[in-house]
């Protein structure tokens, strides 16, 4: 009985651990969407700054995948917080 109850504090540890874990890692590709976002949106209110290399519309494109790409992972995180909720 102790020895199962320990086993099953140990498998829930781990699984918050592992959880705990994917927050963080979405935590920061969420911190780079942001930053991203925020160099494009730069760029789109100043088109004069462009780069030769650079086109409004690819600068547009990118900002539009991005911004989906952080909804995303907004959805993701939120996910993971109500399953780290549910399992502590």
């Amino acid at each position: 009985d102790n020895k199962q109850k320990y086993l099953e504090k140990k498998e829930k540890d781990r699984l918050l651990r592992k959880i705990q874990k994917e927050i963080e890692r979405c935590e920061s590709d969420i911190n780079k969407a942001e930053a991203a976002i925020a160099d494009l949106e730069n760029k789109l209110s100043n088109p004069d700054s462009l780069k030769e290399d650079e086109n409004f519309d690819n600068i547009s494109k990118e900002h539009a995948d991005q911004s989906q790409m952080l909804e995303s992972l907004m959805t993701e995180w939120e996910r993971l917080q109500k399953q780290l909720e549910a399992t502590e």
